[in-house]
């Protein structure tokens, strides 16, 4: 008995650690050599395996687990340390084996988790609504329940149904920022930004806050977000790296390059590192904006300007017909292995909108050591009409 106890505790926590390597398989065929030795899987056994399959995204598998650990415990007598391996007995209604599918949250919400990897968020909410209303359920959730079936719920854009569970939730707990966030983030990824802002009250944390922010970037409310980032303040937060991030992709996308480059600058007098995507995010706008001189300044302020960070600028300046500036960052770009298709074409439209033939054969003729002549076969014909090159196909 005591060498069957130590088997039991042994596949524990082999199942576990194939829980905690995202290796689904080995937890199953380790809980089917486990009956193969008649030996009977316990609750850490069952939760394990359930969280294994979650994290390789086999929803089902969980959720058949899920339902056999249920069925399993319920009608299992507790197992003694000494004995447990003894003879099954019909437990009483009091016992705490009777009890097992109300003890069992963690299995529960590792099932629900798995659904939540899964995007399977209609599953999900059945699950919950089926461990809550169930005939004698006496099911305790807590805020890691809601929040798995609210980020499913979010992830696939069913703001209505996270509201509604963020209300259910609150007639039995207190909801915490996890809760709330994934609240938020569902109003978010719907672009449902009035929700999103609504949701906010003081003593969340900033990544809620952030959720929010993008919700209205993705609705293009950029003025919503600027309005909240001034009251963060009085909710007692402070704006970090992603908060601006996320402001100014807002900007960026509604075209209003002012407030791109104030929230720059802000971010300095506030102490927060701009990183690349800033200035990408920042010089996109004011390309948008036609202000290539405002592009042109934010590539000399980053130390280490990449592929997109060219390609903006290049762009810019080919908008507005400023083909040898084009030209030489496009050589800037090839030398410091930071051009792709991109650069060129735009430093191409820049000559070609400016009338210069011989710049634009020139480019053509710098496709081969780029690699990318492939690329301009669908402009061959347009290019051979004018009578830049020859066969560039």
């Amino acid at each position: 008995r005591t060498l069957a106890l130590a088997d039991q505790i042994s596949y524990n926590s082999a199942i576990s650690a194939c829980e905690k390597s995202r290796e689904w398989c080995q937890a199953i065929w380790l809980m089917t050599l486990l009956h193969r030795q008649r030996l009977q899987p316990d609750l850490i056994t069952y939760n394990s395996a359930i969280s294994a399959c979650g994290q390789g995204s086999q929803w089902q598998l969980a959720l058949l687990l899920y339902s056999y650990s249920l069925s399993q415990l319920s009608t299992r007598p507790p197992a003694s340390p000494a004995s447990p391996a003894s003879p099954a007995s019909p437990a009483s209604p009091a016992s705490p084996a009777s009890r097992a599918p109300a003890l069992n949250l963690v299995g529960l919400n590792a099932a629900l988790t798995a659904c939540e990897n899964s995007s399977a968020w209609r599953v999900a909410l059945r699950l919950l609504v089926t461990a809550v209303t169930a005939d004698g359920a006496d099911v305790v959730t807590d805020v890691v329940t809601y929040g798995a079936v609210v980020s499913a719920c979010g992830a696939a854009g069913a703001w209505q149904q996270a509201a509604r569970l963020l209300d259910d939730a609150q007639m039995v707990m207190q909801p915490d920022v996890i809760l709330m966030g994934a609240v938020v983030g569902a109003f978010a990824t719907a672009a449902k930004w009035q929700g999103g802002l609504a949701t906010l009250f003081p003593g969340q944390d900033i990544a809620t806050a952030n959720a929010a922010l993008n919700g209205c970037g993705n609705a293009m409310a950029w003025r919503q977000g600027f309005s909240t980032l001034q009251h963060l303040s009085t909710m007692g937060l402070q704006a970090d790296l992603i908060t601006c991030n996320t402001l100014v992709s807002s900007t960026e996308r509604a075209t209003q390059w002012p407030v791109s480059l104030w929230l720059w600058h802000w971010m300095a007098v506030d102490m927060i590192c701009p990183t690349r995507n800033t200035y990408n995010a920042v010089a996109s706008a004011c390309a948008k904006g036609f202000r290539w001189e405002k592009a042109l300044y934010l590539l000399g302020q980053l130390k280490e300007p990449d592929v997109i960070t060219y390609n903006v600028t290049v762009w810019s300046l080919a908008q507005c017909l400023h083909w040898p500036l084009a030209l030489h960052l496009l050589h800037r770009a090839v030398s410091s292995s930071n051009a792709d298709v991109k650069t060129l074409a735009a430093a191409l439209g820049a000559c070609e909108m400016a009338g210069k033939q011989w710049q634009t054969q020139q480019l053509l003729g710098m496709t081969q050591p780029l690699g990318i002549m492939r690329i301009l076969g669908k402009h061959r014909d347009n290019y051979q009409k004018r009578g830049y090159c020859g066969d560039i196909s």
